[in-house]
C-alpha cells in the first residue's frame, strides 16, 4: 500500500486492487500516513468478510463505508467490496448521534464520576440544534463555515457562554467522528467558538422590576404560549423565589403547598440542576396570588402554560418585554429634557454600564442582589438560591449598585466630629470605664488613667506603697499575683 498525492487529494494505492481510491484529507494534513493505515485496515476488513462470505458487515464497518465520499463508495462497489445499496446510501446523522450518545454516556469526568443523563441530554440537544439549524443530513455536509454562521446568529439571543457551549459540544461530536473512524479529518478544526460577550448577566433593582411587571401585564400579545398577564406573573414568581427557567417550566400545581402556616414550593430532585431537590418559602402576598392562579388546575397540571420551547425562547421573550417596558418608561418622561436624560441611562437597558447582558436568568441575579442590598446574611442567600458555595452566590450573582455602595460607605464614622461614646478599658484590668472625651486634653486623660491604675496596684499619687495587712493563710495556695487578689505571700 502506498500513499500518493493526486491533484487536490491523497490517494491510497493498493497492489492487489486496480484503480486509486481517493481519500480526501487535505494537503496540509500532518497525519496522512496514519489515516492511510486506517483506510488500509478497513479495506482488509472488507476483503476478509468478502472471502469468508459474510452476509452482514459489522455496524461499525458499515458506518465507516457510509461516511466516505460518493466516489470512494462507488470504487468499493465496483470492486465487489460492498453492495451497491450500501455504496449509494450514506448513514443519516441521527444514527451517528445515537452512537455518540452511547459513547458519551460511558465517559467519565476528571473526578472519576460519569456524566449524568441530564448532562448528556444537554450536549445532545445542542448538537442537534446546530445540525438542524445548519441543515446537515449526513456527516459529509458538516462544514466550518455554516457552523460559524449559525453560532454568530446565536449571539443575538443567548449569552456568550451559551454560544461557546454550542460550539464546543459540536466540536466534541466531530472529534468523536474522527476518533471512531467515521470521518477522515475534523471538519470543525479551528472553529471560532464565538461568544464575544463576557457571559455576565445584569441585575435589576426593585423600580425596574416593577416597571417590567406592570407594562408586561398590560400587553395583549402571546409569547412562548403565555399572554401578557401570565408572563408578568411568571416574572414575579421567578424573581421572588429565585427560580431558573427550567425550574418554573417543570412546576405543577401540586408543587405548591399554600394552605399551611408557611406556604412553600417543592422542587423535585429530578427537576433541579443539582439533583438535590429543594423546598422554598413563599411570601403571604405571593401565596394569595398563587392560590387564585391555581384554583382551577389539577395537581398534576403545569402551573404555567408556557410552550415546550420555553427554555430556548425565554431569553428572547424576556428581552422583548424588557424593550417594551423601557419604551413605556421613556414615553412617561415629563418633558424633552427629562426624556433625553432617561435615554442616556441604563434603566431597563438590555446591557448595563459594565457590559452585563439581560436575559431571563437576570431575574435570578436580581433576587440575590436585592437580598444582599437589604443586609440578608450571605448564608441565607446561598440557601435560597440553592448554590453549592457562598462564593458563587457572592461573586457571580450579587450585583451592588452605586447607591448600595454609597449607603454602605455612609455607615463609616464622621472623623471630623469627636466620638462621644464611652469606651471600655482594655488589658488585664477591665474594671474601669473611662470617658476619654471628657478630659480637657490628652495629657490630663493620661494622668487620670495613670492614677487609677496606680490605685489598683496599691501605689498612692506620691509613688509610696502603703503598708497593707496580709490576709491570713487559708486553704488556697500561695500565688505570685497582686496583693489585693492573693491569699498569702
Amino acid at each position: 500500500m502506498t500513499v500518493k498525492l493526486h491533484r487536490d487529494h491523497w490517494c491510497v494505492q493498493r497492489n492487489n486492487l486496480p484503480g486509486r481510491p481517493a481519500f480526501r484529507v487535505g494537503r496540509k494534513t500532518k497525519d496522512v500516513e496514519r489515516i492511510a493505515r486506517r483506510v488500509d485496515e478497513k479495506l482488509d476488513d472488507l476483503e476478509h468478510h468478502l472471502r469468508h462470505g459474510t452476509d452482514h458487515l459489522p455496524a461499525k464497518l458499515v458506518a465507516w463505508v457510509q461516511d466516505q465520499d460518493a466516489a470512494f463508495r462507488r470504487w468499493l462497489a465496483n470492486h465487489g467490496l460492498v453492495s451497491p445499496d450500501l455504496a449509494s446510501a450514506p448513514a443519516p446523522l441521527d444514527e451517528h448521534i445515537d452512537a455518540f450518545e452511547d459513547w458519551y454516556g460511558q465517559r467519565r469526568k476528571r473526578n472519576g464520576r460519569r456524566f449524568t443523563q441530564k448532562q448528556v441530554d444537554s450536549v445532545l440537544r445542542r448538537v442537534r440544534h446546530v445540525i438542524q439549524g445548519c441543515g446537515f443530513r449526513i456527516v459529509q455536509d458538516i462544514n466550518k463555515r455554516r457552523v460559524q454562521q449559525f453560532v454568530g446568529k446565536l449571539e443575538q439571543t443567548v449569552t456568550g457562554k451559551t454560544v461557546r457551549d454550542y460550539a464546543k459540544d459540536m466540536q466534541r461530536f466531530t472529534r468523536w467522528l474522527v476518533e471512531d473512524d467515521r470521518l477522515a479529518n475534523d471538519p470543525l478544526a479551528g472553529l471560532n467558538a464565538g461568544g464575544s460577550s463576557t457571559g455576565r448577566r445584569r441585575a435589576f433593582d426593585a423600580n425596574e422590576l416593577q416597571w417590567l411587571f406592570d407594562v408586561t401585564r398590560l400587553q395583549t400579545n402571546t409569547r412562548c404560549g403565555l399572554d401578557g398577564p401570565e408572563r408578568a406573573f411568571v416574572y414575579r414568581v421567578t424573581t421572588e423565589l429565585g427560580l431558573r427557567n427550567a425550574d418554573i417550566r417543570k412546576l405543577t400545581a401540586g408543587s405548591f403547598h399554600l394552605n399551611q402556616d408557611q406556604a412553600t414550593v417543592v422542587i423535585r430532585a429530578d427537576d433541579e440542576k443539582s439533583q438535590r431537590g429543594a423546598e422554598l418559602p413563599v411570601r403571604p402576598e405571593l401565596a394569595s396570588m398563587l392560590r387564585e392562579h391555581l384554583a382551577n388546575k389539577l395537581p398534576t397540571a403545569p402551573a404555567f402554560g408556557m410552550a415546550a420551547n420555553f427554555d430556548h425562547r425565554a431569553a428572547d421573550m424576556f428581552r422583548r418585554d424588557l424593550a417594551a417596558a423601557r419604551h413605556a418608561w421613556l414615553a412617561a418622561a415629563a418633558d424633552d429634557a427629562d426624556r433625553e436624560q432617561r435615554e442616556g441611562s441604563y434603566f431597563l437597558a438590555d446591557v448595563d454600564e459594565h457590559g452585563a447582558v439581560a436575559c431571563f436568568h437576570s431575574l435570578r441575579h436580581s433576587t440575590a442582589s436585592l437580598l444582599a442590598s437589604r443586609g440578608v446574611h450571605p448564608k441565607q442567600i446561598q440557601d435560597l438560591m440553592r448554590h453549592s458555595t457562598v462564593q458563587l452566590t457572592m461573586d457571580r450573582y450579587t450585583h451592588l449598585s452605586l447607591h448600595d455602595l454609597a449607603a454602605a460607605s455612609s455607615s463609616l464614622p464622621a472623623f471630623d466630629e469627636p466620638d462621644t461614646k464611652t469606651h471600655q478599658a482594655t488589658g488585664t484590668c477591665d474594671l474601669v470605664s473611662m470617658d476619654v472625651s471628657t478630659s480637657s486634653s490628652p495629657v490630663q486623660a493620661d494622668a487620670q488613667t495613670g492614677a487609677e491604675l496606680a490605685s489598683l496596684q496599691g501605689v498612692d499619687e506620691q509613688g509610696v506603697t502603703p503598708v497593707t495587712k496580709k490576709p491570713p493563710v487559708g486553704l488556697e495556695p500561695t500565688t505570685c499575683g497582686l496583693q489585693n487578689r492573693c491569699s498569702a505571700n
